[in-house]
């Protein structure tokens, strides 16, 4: 995932976090669910960039 990628997730997840102030009250709505799996494949983008840049080398070196 890159960058421009996490950025237009970010922007969604916030629009729909804008649009009800109380959100997170009900975690059957499709907006709470939509918003937790924007988190999630943010979050996991994030780890995913770090370790691409980790070689073997690198890990045992450290």
């Amino acid at each position: 995932m890159t960058k421009k990628e996490q950025s237009i997730w970010r922007k969604e997840m916030l629009a729909l976090m804008n649009e009800d102030a109380d959100w997170y009250r009900n975690e059957d709505t499709e907006r709470f669910k939509r918003i937790q799996e924007l988190a999630k494949k943010i979050e996991t983008a994030s780890t995913r960039q770090f370790s691409s840049h980790i070689s073997k080398e690198r890990f045992e070196a450290y």
